[in-house]
């Protein structure tokens, strides 16, 4: 049993949850939880030992499926468009860094290409 005491609970009349657990799975905080339960949306107990407020899971995993189906149907709000300047600087950070050139006595040999070793051709001719 966990510190706290046990959130689900069952009984003759079916399975309930206690607030945080219903607030959890229904999607609702649990000032709007209490205020359905008072306005006898939802039903609610208070008379279970050791906790006060308790909601039957049928109607939980009602709102929670509302909920859900509220969320799948929600269109996504449209992308906003950067400025000239975000796209300067959005690309600017992608690209690589320049490479330093060398100069001096040995600048015509660092710019000489240099392929991998091919073991195919003979050594004389590589």
């Amino acid at each position: 049993m966990a510190a706290g005491g046990k959130l689900v609970r069952q009984d003759e009349t079916g399975i309930w949850f206690y607030l945080t657990l219903a607030a959890k799975k229904a999607g609702l905080n649990k000032d709007e939880l209490m205020r359905r339960a008072g306005a006898g949306e939802l039903a609610s107990r208070d008379d279970l030992p050791g906790k006060h407020w308790w909601f039957r899971e049928d109607e939980i995993a009602a709102l929670a499926k509302a909920k859900i189906e509220a969320d799948w149907n929600k269109v996504p709000k449209p992308k906003r468009k950067k400025t000239e300047k975000e796209l300067a600087r959005a690309i600017g950070a992608r690209l690589p860094e320049p490479i330093a050139r060398p100069y001096g006595p040995m600048a015509k040999h660092a710019e000489r290409l240099t392929l991998p070793r091919d073991e195919s051709i003979p050594k004389g001719q590589r």
